[in-house]
């Protein structure tokens, strides 16, 4: 054998060696499963920043806790709200420095919990543009805008924050880089948010299955796969899961009730309203078949989770500058009323503004209660603003929830043909808060007549009824008619001197102490 064969020789058992050591090196340190899993703290319709029913469910303080203990088990935590939370609240009534604070309290509640993504809900754009602009700039989390965009001067844009001399436009999506802990593998998830149609003037609406399906072509080679926030009905979320079947899930909103459904491929999800629940989802990739599980836990926030100090102290001064100003209106904002115990009284938007509730039945039997005189009382159901079900022990806290805004309840006499046209108008206002609450008053199906009490309410007879003054300023959806100088109105009278015809507030929390009860 000569020295060069011998050399390659050589050679090749030095390769084979070193393959047999890596071999060797490489069965004795496994690689870690390349699996990515990361959190996703899911809130959705939250208008309280504090603890509701007695103190017993919600606060933003207790949902900061659970973050922080939830970031004990992974860094990897995002936490979500699915719109709707800058309005209603009976807080954003309250002036601050002279001005309504109109959910200056849940930004900056939101900032001290750590919420990281939001998506626009309906009740954003109940705020003015100047005070949803002011919202806008005053908070630390990111907004995503997949199908809502900003019209101003007949121009189309997306919504923007500003800070100082920068402008940060709302992005259609974001993509979250998450490492796994091998240091090799890296997830990217699109976030995306979608919102139901919003009539208002400052919003250009892309239909919601069209402004997805563009974004996820946009991302179709930046990411692994893509989740949605959206605030839509149910019905509506589950047709997106239909018409795009790879979204492994979908943190949904504007229900208010918890619920989980399964579509093909997707779970949908949404968690109750004011934080009574949230949804914890621990979410893991696998790098190598590319797929994805999703465990889905509803929590209830409650009072073993404990309260984060620091939003405590954000929400205790909110809280102090609202209880002033109620005090000096003359609420005692912690005094029980009843307690409901397993019953519930509904005003939820998707309920009071389409059908009669228990909770409207009892407003206006309240207004009712006031005028001896009246037969019948009448509501416009865009006087409540709570949207969400009231449990257990309700307090005068509640009622300012439910009615922010007050008003004086009005004796009016009126024309039976107008009585009528009004009770028409309001029956035919569904979905609108236009749409009327009574008492007193039905309507006969099988004489297809209009009745107060047993009788048929005729054209030409006076009548007299309890109304929201809301509803005779002729602003309330298709009631432009209704004001006291329609001719058909003999009189419109409020009663300053006396304090439960003065504020419809303190006409239901009368009301509820006779019912239940409860000593003046």
């Amino acid at each position: 054998m000569n020295t060069i064969t011998r050399l390659v020789k050589s050679k090749n058992w030095l390769k084979i060696a070193l393959l047999l050591l890596v071999f060797v090196w490489s069965c004795s340190t496994p690689r870690k499963p390349a699996t990515t899993e990361f959190i996703i703290l899911q809130l959705n319709d939250v208008y309280e920043i504090a603890p509701i029913q007695g103190g017993k469910y919600g606060g933003m303080a207790r949902v900061a806790n659970l973050r922080q203990q939830l970031l004990k088990e992974t860094p990897h935590v995002i936490t979500t709200l699915s719109g709707d939370f800058l309005n209603p609240s009976v807080l954003g009534t309250i002036k601050y420095n002279g001005q309504r604070i109109k959910g200056a309290q849940m930004v900056a509640a939101m900032n001290a919990a750590g919420i990281d993504y939001v998506c626009f809900g309906n009740h954003e754009f109940d705020l003015s543009e100047e005070d949803l602009l002011k919202r806008i700039n005053e908070s630390k989390f990111q907004w995503i805008s997949t199908n809502i965009e900003y019209k101003k001067d007949g121009k189309t844009q997306p919504f923007f924050k500003k800070t100082g001399n920068n402008k940060e436009e709302f992005p259609r999506s974001v993509v979250l880089k998450i490492p796994n802990e091998n240091g090799q593998d890296t997830v990217k998830v699109g976030l995306l948010g979608l919102a139901l149609n919003i009539d208002n003037d400052i919003v250009a609406f892309r239909k919601v299955k069209e402004a997805a399906q563009v974004e996820l072509a946009y991302l179709k080679d930046k990411i692994d796969f893509a989740i949605p926030m959206t605030h839509l009905l149910i019905k509506d979320d589950k047709q997106l899961a239909k018409d795009i079947p790879q979204f492994p899930l979908m943190m949904g909103g504007h229900d208010h009730t918890n619920m989980k459904h399964v579509v093909g491929n997707t779970v949908i999800t949404k968690a109750d309203a004011n934080a009574k629940t949230a949804y914890i989802h621990r979410i893991s990739f696998d790098h190598v078949t590319q797929k994805v599980t999703v465990k889905s836990e509803l929590k209830e926030i409650n009072a073993s989770i404990g309260e984060e100090p620091k939003t405590a102290e954000v929400v205790k001064t909110w809280l102090d500058h609202a209880n002033q100003g109620f005090n000096t209106l003359g609420f005692n904002v912690k005094e029980q009323l009843m307690d409901l115990k397993g019953a519930s009284l509904d005003a939820r938007e998707s309920k009071i503004r389409e059908e009669p509730t228990n909770l409207g039945k009892d407003i206006c039997e309240a207004m009712l209660a006031t005028i001896p005189e009246a037969k019948a009382a009448l509501l416009n159901s865009g006087s409540v603003r709570l949207d969400d079900q009231l449990h257990g022990q309700v307090t005068v806290y509640d009622v300012l929830r439910t009615l922010p805004y007050g008003g004086d309840i009005f004796e009016v006499k009126l024309k039976g043909s107008l009585l009528k046209k009004i009770l028409t108008t309001g029956a035919g206002n569904k979905g609108s808060g236009g749409y009327l609450q009574t008492t007193g008053v039905n309507y006969d199906e099988a004489s297809k007549t209009w009745k107060i009490g047993k009788d048929t309410i005729a054209d030409d007879q006076d009548y007299i009824v309890a109304m929201a003054n809301y509803l005779l300023s002729g602003k309330e959806t298709n009631f432009d008619y209704l004001t006291p100088k329609n001719p058909d109105i003999t009189y419109a009278k409020e009663d300053n001197d006396n304090p439960v015809r003065e504020d419809i507030r303190k006409a239901l929390i009368a009301y509820w102490k006779k019912k239940y009860g409860t000593k003046e």
